[in-house]
């Protein structure tokens, strides 16, 4: 015991001599290694093009004013922490703060792991007040267990910002804490590019929309992410504008969009003109507030255009005022819906039974145990489950089984005590579904379902019996297929659609209200 103790002293002397003997004061052009304890920042910073900086653990970068770090073009930034020794960017004055840590145009090879980042603030014109804790243009670093909080930006992207040219990844991450100023996106983060956000905790961040994450216009991956207790005026949790994001695996909780006498939509998530990809996601207990509140877990804002979001194996449960508002071209498909029984394929209504308390595991009775489904053909692209859940769990669990739905994958194949419980995704007989939403402007979705492979006619007449088109003919595989069907160049009136598979043949009625 003695010799432990005597060695836990020494090493604490050890670290506290090196605290307070070695550091530098740095300015303008900086380069090579730093293995001090402490730097002092007493200008502006910058690794300057085709260098680089190698930045050692346990270093503290300190910035004695509101000053910037800046990675020029092809220049690299390597500050690698370990779990025990973290590299620190901070400020001698919080409340001054410095002005983060700004990429343009760097070597793709730049990385941050292991790094606390925080007090970054980024104000100025244009661009530089984008990026409180980090800027990304034209740069796609890897950003990797580092912990960013109390950053702002009175532009976009309190914690992080990412251009429409950066593909970054950020892995494995703690981004709390951080704001925007009014009227600007994304509290934690906000990307118009396509970087890759896995397996962060997102929480407690403020922004007017987006308040955990905005995406505009392109295609990141969002995946295996707690989203958690962000605040924002639309898009509490995720905002999304066009663009297709895949959100995947996430658990979006107890986030609040909150605008008192306004709109509030989106507690969990705002899609406005986008076609997300929204699957295997646990959206709960969300909330929007406000006059014209709605989407206590989803909001899908179309106003115009042919925009069509994806909801696929997903849980909505306790969301207010509504798990979904806006049901204009959104798929919710294999969904429990804790208000109402959706329309489409393989909802159910139902208390998804979570272990409470804060957590958020399905119980052993869970009707969403294996009523989810591992491929689904929506308007003639497939749709497939994750191979893992959130936690990194074989999904389905066991192998042969049917998905759960949300986020967690449970280790049984269906709920004990209930044999089967949902339905069969290999049905026993063939069935044409009712187009949704009929009536319909200026387009509706057709489903039907194949107990075996099979040719089939899926055709659209009007009312005097003449073709309008052919919408399907040719085989497809046994199971659950969806097709959209557009009706924009036709008037409005009441339309025929008929399937035949072999013997089977049904046909029902839609109405195009223009």
């Amino acid at each position: 015991m003695k010799r432990g103790i005597l060695l836990f002293t020494a090493l604490a002397l050890f670290t506290s001599f090196r605290a307070y003997a070695e550091h530098i004061n740095v300015s303008g052009d900086v380069s090579g290694t730093w293995a001090v304890d402490t730097v002092f920042v007493t200008a502006d910073i910058q690794v300057p093009d085709d260098q680089s900086l190698i930045v050692e653990p346990g270093t503290k970068i300190i910035f004695e004013g509101h000053f910037k770090f800046d990675i020029l073009p092809n220049a690299t930034l390597k500050a690698s922490g370990t779990e025990l020794d973290t590299v620190l960017f901070s400020a001698s004055d919080p409340p001054t703060g410095w002005r983060g840590i700004r990429f343009v145009a760097a070597s793709d090879s730049s990385k941050l792991e292991y790094c606390h980042i925080t007090y970054g603030k980024a104000e100025g014109s244009g661009v530089e007040n984008y990026g409180g804790g980090i800027y990304l243009s034209e740069s796609s670093p890897t950003i990797v267990h580092c912990l960013i909080n109390h950053c702002s930006a009175s532009g976009h992207g309190g914690g992080i910002y990412c251009d429409a040219l950066s593909n970054a990844n950020i892995l494995n991450c703690t981004i709390e804490q951080n704001i925007v100023g009014s009227w600007s996106h994304g509290g934690g983060i906000c990307s118009s590019g396509n970087p890759t956000i896995r397996g962060n905790l997102i929480i407690n961040n403020d922004s007017h929309l987006g308040g955990g994450i905005y995406s505009g216009y392109e295609h990141p991956y969002i995946e295996n992410n707690i989203i958690e207790d962000n605040f924002s005026r639309e898009g509490g949790g995720i905002y999304c504008y066009y663009g297709e994001p895949r959100i995947i695996n996430n658990l979006i909780t107890n986030n609040i969009a909150d605008s008192t006498g306004g709109w509030g939509r989106g507690g969990g998530i705002y899609c406005k003109h986008s076609d997300a990809r929204i699957i295997n996601n646990t959206i709960a207990q969300n909330t929007a507030v406000g006059e014209y509140a709605g989407g206590g877990g989803i909001f899908n804002g179309v106003w115009s255009g042919t925009y069509a979001p994806i909801v696929l194996n997903c849980i909505l449960s306790e969301n207010d005022p509504e798990e979904i508002f806006g049901g204009t071209g959104i798929h919710v498909n294999y969904c429990s819906v804790g208000d109402s029984l959706w329309s489409g394929i393989g909802n159910i209504q139902a208390d998804p039974l979570f272990i409470g308390g804060g957590d958020f595991h399905l119980s052993d009775g869970s009707p969403c145990i294996g009523s989810g489904i591992e491929a689904l053909e929506i308007a003639g692209f497939w749709y497939y489950a994750p191979n893992e859940d959130l936690e990194g769990n074989l999904r389905p669990n066991p192998v042969g089984s049917d998905p759960d739905m949300g986020a967690y994958e449970s280790a049984l194949g269906t709920p004990l005590g209930i044999s089967s419980y949902n339905q069969k995704h290999i049905p026993n007989h063939f069935t044409l579904y009712s187009a949704f939403p009929n009536p319909f402007n200026p387009t509706t979705v057709l489903s039907f379902q194949l107990s075996v492979s099979s040719r089939i006619n899926l055709t659209v007449y009007d009312i005097s019996g003449r073709l309008v088109t052919t919408l399907v003919n040719g085989w497809r595989d046994a199971g659950v297929h969806e097709v959209t069907f557009d009706g924009s160049d036709l008037v409005s009136g009441v339309y025929l659609y008929r399937l035949t598979a072999g013997e089977f043949t049904d046909t029902g009625k839609m109405v195009l209200m223009k």
